[in-house]
């Protein structure tokens, strides 16, 4: 009851599997909130890494409700489509987290 909003709650469910379904499938883990406007939600980079912009890519997350194959599908396209003016910055990760039956789906750009 923490999140009385369904919206909400399913924005930052979806942000936290997705955070732990990159670091098993990649091994990277989240750096930084990535600031407003560029299009994608987190920095990602090594566990290990010292040096502030060593080994980043780019993560946008966005979470269903619930949805269909086609649905979640579509999403992934409109997430890739978001992203790509920041394409020059580092390799980008979309991943799109359905909780109706639930499923996590990652896909590299």
């Amino acid at each position: 009851r923490c999140y009385n909003d369904l919206q909400e709650a399913t924005e930052r469910g979806a942000y936290g599997v997705a955070i732990l379904v990159v670091r098993e499938v990649t091994g990277k883990v989240v750096v930084e909130r990535s600031k407003k406007g560029p299009g994608f939600d987190y920095w990602l980079g090594d566990n290990d890494d010292d040096l502030l912009f060593s080994g980043k890519a780019r993560l946008e997350v966005s979470g269903m409700l619930s949805g269909s194959t086609a649905q979640i599908q579509s999403r992934v396209k409109q997430k890739k489509a978001q992203i790509k003016p920041s394409d020059h910055l580092a390799p980008g990760y979309v991943a799109v987290v359905e909780f109706g039956n639930p499923t996590a789906h990652l896909e590299v750009k």
